[in-house]
């Protein structure tokens, strides 16, 4: 008897479990003989009906299916489908499934019992836990060094996957053990360039001490009453314009699908049109290393020193609150 494989929706990557195959009418041994010749196991009690290469999105669906409907991912490996960049793929799927489940473990995918389900969203045909509790995760269950666990909590906020108000409530909410870089980024984000950057770059210059007058947020104009743009910071005694980026905070596209990052360099070069010299840093920069900043600056301001001003004048300057 020729027995049929079920058809699953797409998300499924005709992946089956043991119980979804016996309620089609398969016995054990009629599994256990298609393991054998023409499938694959590649989880406990999940199967696919091909012996091909069997890529990672499909393993880990496999994988979700072993752990169980009532599980969800988490930790780096939810925030890699969250799209939150990484330099290594994550080392274990940890997946949470209420208590009292059994804590158990295949291969890279680990169950871990919670008496606190997170919210999810289906990605990929994976149950996901929300940003915010994935990251806390990742802390919790020391999946990262401290160091690398703030600029993780700094990249999410920054990419407004979640909020420092929905980040902050679970971290209250749940095991406070690990989550102290992630309250540190979370901190960080909230008080340092990432949340406020001309109010950084503001501070970094004042501190300094030895730069000219910079303007906050100016209108410029051309002489004719042309509008130019509004950089983060300008010098209007030389001419020197600094705006702070982040290619992670402009990466992607916009609702008539413009590339966010070429849009940002393009919209730099219109003030060099009108001879203004345009110092791009990013808020790590500032935050991390802003002498380094600091010394291109000054080198800048240094070399239009004494130089005739092209004919742009500063229409309405908005300066930030002290």
């Amino acid at each position: 008897m020729r027995r049929v494989f079920p058809e699953k929706s797409p998300g499924r990557r005709g992946l089956a479990t043991a119980r979804e195959l016996i309620e089609s009418g398969w016995t054990h041994s009629a599994i256990d003989h298609m393991v054998a010749t023409t499938g694959a196991e590649p989880f406990p009690r999940v199967f696919v009906n091909h012996r091909g290469p069997i890529d990672q999105a499909t393993q880990l669906v496999a994988a979700g299916l072993w752990a169980g409907q009532a599980a969800t991912l988490t930790g780096l490996a939810a925030l890699e489908l969250h799209r939150v960049f990484m330099m290594e793929r994550p080392p274990t799927w940890r997946f949470l499934v209420p208590a009292p489940h059994w804590q158990r473990a295949s291969g890279i995918a680990v169950l871990a019992k919670t008496e606190r389900l997170p919210a999810s969203t289906v990605i990929n045909g994976v149950p996901v836990a929300v940003p915010e509790r994935a990251l806390a995760d990742a802390g919790r269950f020391a999946e990262l060094p401290p160091g690398q666990l703030r600029l993780l909590a700094i990249s999410v906020l920054q990419r407004r996957l979640t909020s420092p108000e929905r980040l902050e409530y679970e971290l209250s909410a749940g095991r406070r053990n690990g989550t102290k870089a992630v309250r540190e980024g979370c901190r960080i984000f909230r008080t340092g360039p990432w949340s406020m950057p001309e109010a950084w770059l503001k501070r970094v210059v004042a501190e300094h001490g030895r730069l000219p007058a910079m303007l906050c947020n100016p209108r410029l104009v051309s002489s004719d009453g042309q509008f130019i743009g509004v950089p983060d910071g300008y010098f209007p005694s030389v001419g020197v314009a600094v705006q702070v980026h982040s290619r992670t905070f402009h990466t992607g596209v916009d609702e008539n699908g413009v590339d966010l990052w070429e849009r940002t360099v393009e919209h730099d070069s219109d003030f060099g049109a009108y001879g203004i010299v345009v110092l791009g840093v990013t808020p790590s920069t500032l935050w991390q290393a802003p002498g380094r900043f600091l010394g291109r600056l000054e080198r800048a301001v240094a070399a239009q020193a004494g130089r005739p001003l092209s004919a742009v004048r500063v229409d309405q300057p908005r300066r930030l609150a002290a």
